[in-house]
């Protein structure tokens, strides 16, 4: 065996096994491989790194993050993907999937009919276009947008149209056109019984239909191969007109907000082969089919009002059935015969009290839903209370979720040891339940997640922790202790918000990478096993705590990365012994009063102590690897001769009490310099005038010698500054945004006149008052005068 590395040399390996191993490679390295100095293989990969191909059109920024359509696909801008165009060998490439979304109205958009998508329509598989705007008054989308050849119409498969005013006038559609979206935006739209018939693509097989100006009468031309019908505030909608359409193989329906359907009876034609029906926000209260398509699976119903729900027997094709939002009663249930192979079943947002039904639910069963009900508070038609407190609860055997959360009369009726949980379910949620004991509690033994956020818990101790426990949610109790020793599978463990007053001889599981502890009335915690090298953990969020010391919260495990603690009254961190493996350190919003004798971690990249009682930096050592110091709103009278580390990018001062900076070295690293706000008594930007003897400010900076070159961000607004006092500072090219707005100005328009012109490409006082530009000089008389009138903002 070599003890050196064997290099890997691709040209010893036969091009079809080169060909699927770059085939599995992430776009980020077929980007390098494409320019490759071996032909064959940059060949291969070129063409598997134009696969799939992504455009966005978005003229307006401010719309802002566009959500990849295919994670898979590469984004080109329009003169990138032009290049392509026109590239030698494009004939060798195959792009399977090319996405080209139009964010913005645009008047005569033409992409589609230029040379460039023409030229590349021949080599591609699948185009899937989307044209989306939602604002009022945008330009009408025009259907000639889309290009006219055929012979280029032919590799378009979907179409989604999402505007507030669309061309009526829909031209010829691409005959290889497999899904439409017509989603007109704007409500209410007036039906035009005169409007054109849309002549659908012959093998279309999915409509998303919503608002549409013409009337249902004039659907009648869909084609038979339609799998997939969604229609969305049909105004005209009528079960006679849905009958019309004749769809035999339309497998999935979903009908959302038709104002004109109120009740779904016998004369309701459901297609045979339908697998899906979905019925959303409708005035539906009864439901009545004797006999269900055979290979239904999913039936769906979402706040819809149903009170008579008459179906027969289910299909035994069904497996999952919702009601969100529905008037269904335990009552109602009860008179459901559940299908054998339901594997899903949600009775959400309702008016259940009573759980009897559960026994009758089929073995089968995986989920199962019974959240925000009224579980608990019986009524006439369920069980009386004696019945209900010896009842026992068998859930399926097979289930492996279940979730009961915000029932929160539950546990006042029925009782925890009563709860007969299969052995394979690894998810439960009991939160928001009232419960005040878990006592009689039986996990089952490959429990994975354990919700009980939000009840009345003193302590967990009556119950067995699982072996395989991965997440514990215990949030918003009442918990005095924690004694539990959690498994080293727990990844999550949460504990915020309880009425902990210490955690003594707290063993951390190994595995955990998330430890929620804040607001709790904390005065120690003591983590046993700190220094196992073995801990996963890398952040701890301690806010809200009663400690005043850290040594009260010693030791901490060193692998931490980030620790946070906001909101108690810390007052010092000297000799504090901080995790070695820190990177991140927030203590805000406490008393700090110094930073002498403190020990920072050798590796602290960010360190955040605002709003404290900071009133000096002397003697202070900052660590070398420092990029983030951020100290506003503390009491620091001057930073003269501090020691900034070499690396510091972000230096943060705004809102102290620096009235003259007489010496101080900034790093040439520094990208980013606050000094805003200087000894100001106020904190808004309400009816404040610097004539106001009560602002006081920052009003020397010489010791500021020079600016760095890398700056990029200098904020020195709401200070006592004159022109001269800032004269001398010589801005870096590297400056983008400069902020001096409002300061001691005697001009400040010629000011400003004068920066633009020597600095054309400086953005200044962007957020600055524009609209009272008379009021931008300051005047020594602080009385003001009709015609001086000190600036305001």
């Amino acid at each position: 065996m070599y003890s050196h590395d064997v290099p890997f040399r691709w040209r010893e390996i036969p091009l079809e096994i080169v060909e699927k191993i770059i085939s599995y490679l992430p776009a980020s390295l077929l980007a390098v491989l494409r320019k490759s100095q071996n032909a064959p293989i940059a060949a291969v990969a070129r063409r598997y790194y134009y696969s799939r191909i992504e455009l966005v059109f978005n003229l307006r920024v401010e719309i802002g993050y566009h959500s990849p359509k295919d994670f898979l696909a590469i984004q080109l801008t329009l003169p990138e993907f032009e290049e392509l165009a026109n590239s030698p060998g494009l004939d060798q490439l195959r792009i399977q999937k090319l996405y080209i979304t139009v964010y913005t109205e645009v008047q005569g958009y033409r992409f589609l009919h230029q040379e460039a998508f023409t030229k590349v329509s021949t080599i591609v598989t699948d185009v899937m276009l989307e044209f989306f705007t939602q604002e009022k008054g945008a330009a009408r989308f025009d259907w000639d947008w889309l290009p006219p050849s055929p012979r280029v119409q032919k590799c378009i498969r979907e179409i989604s149209v999402r505007y507030t005013s669309i061309d009526p006038n829909v031209l010829a559609l691409p005959s290889n056109l497999r899904k439409l979206e017509i989603l007109h935006t704007k409500y209410p739209c007036q039906i035009d019984e005169n409007a054109p018939e849309i002549q659908f693509p012959p093998k279309l097989e999915d409509l998303k239909f919503c608002n549409p100006w013409i009337p249902m009468s004039k659907y009648g031309n869909l084609p038979s191969t339609l799998r997939e019908l969604d229609l969305v505030d049909i105004e005209d909608f009528s079960v006679q007109g849905f009958n019309a359409l004749h769809l035999p193989h339309l497998k999935a329906l979903r009908l959302t907000r038709l104002s004109g359907l109120k009740m779904i009876a016998e004369l309701f034609e459901l297609p045979p082969l339908l697998e899906l029906l979905d019925l959303r926000y409708m005035g539906i209260k009864s439901f009545e089919q004797r006999k269900l398509p055979p290979s239904l699976k999913v039936l769906s119903f979402l706040g819809c009002p149903i009170r008579k729900f008459c179906t027969g027997d289910l299909p035994d094709s069904l497996t999952k059935l919702v009601f969100d939002y529905t008037q269904l009663t335990s009552a109602d249930i009860r008179t459901l015969t559940f299908p054998p192979n339901l594997k899903t079943l949600e009775i959400i947002h309702g008016h259940l009290t009573s759980v009897d039904f559960v026994n009758a639910l089929p073995p089968s069963l995986e989920l199962l839903l019974l959240h925000d009900n009224s579980l608990g508070s019986l009524c006439e038609t369920d069980e009386d209370e004696d019945t209900a407190r010896a009842f026992q609860i068998l859930f399926p055997k097979s289930i492996e979720a279940i979730n009961l959360g915000n029932n929160s009369s539950f546990f006042a009726t029925y009782s925890p040891v009563n709860l007969v949980f299969p052995p394979n379910l690894k998810d439960i949620g009991l939160q928001r339940m009232g419960m005040r004991s878990v006592k009689g509690l039986k996990l089952p033994r490959l429990l994975q997640f354990l919700n009980l956020h939000y009840n009345s818990l003193t302590n967990i101790n009556a119950i067995d922790i699982p072996p395989t426990l991965a997440n514990l949610l215990l949030s918003n109790n009442c918990l005095e202790s924690f004694t539990q020793k959690l498994p080293d599978t727990i990844c999550s463990v949460d504990l915020e918000d309880n009425r902990l007053t210490e955690l003594v001889g707290f063993h951390l599981p190994v595995n955990c990478t998330t430890f929620e502890i804040s607001h709790n009335p904390l005065q120690r915690i003591q983590i046993t096993n700190a220094d196992d090298p073995n801990l996963k953990l890398r952040y701890l969020c301690l806010n809200g705590m009663s400690t005043v010391a850290l040594c009260d919260i010693f030791p901490l495990p060193n692998c931490i990365e980030t620790l946070v603690l906001q909101g108690s009254q810390l007052r010092s961190l000297a000799e504090f012994l901080f995790p070695m493996g820190l990177k991140r350190l927030e203590i805000t919003l406490n008393r700090l009063v110094s930073l002498e004798n403190v020990n920072f971690p050798p590796h602290l990249e960010i360190l955040r102590l605002h709003d404290n009682e900071l009133t000096s930096l002397a003697n202070v050592q900052f660590p070398e690897t420092l990029l983030c110091l951020e100290l506003e709103l503390n009491m620091l009278a001057s930073v003269d001769g501090i020691r900034l580390p070499p690396k510091l990018k972000v230096l943060d001062l705004e809102s102290n009490a620096i009235t003259a900076i007489n010496d101080l070295r900034l790093p040439d690293s520094l990208e980013e310099l606050i000094l805003a706000n200087q000894e100001s008594e106020a904190t808004t930007h309400d009816e404040i005038s610097l004539a106001d003897p009560r602002i006081k400010g920052l009003s020397n900076i010489n010791g500021i010698t020079k600016l760095p070159s890398n700056l990029e961000f200098l904020d020195l607004s709401n200070n006592d500054l004159s022109e001269r006092d800032i004269r001398h500072l010589d801005f870096p090219v590297s400056l983008s945004s400069l902020h001096v707005y409002p300061n001691r100005f005697t001009d400040y328009l010629s000011w400003l006149e004068g920066m633009n012109l020597k600095y054309p490409d400086l953005e200044i006082d962007e957020r600055a008052d524009w609209d009272n530009r008379e009021s931008l000089s300051y005047s020594d008389d602080s009385t003001g005068s009709e015609d001086e009138m000190p600036y305001e903002f």
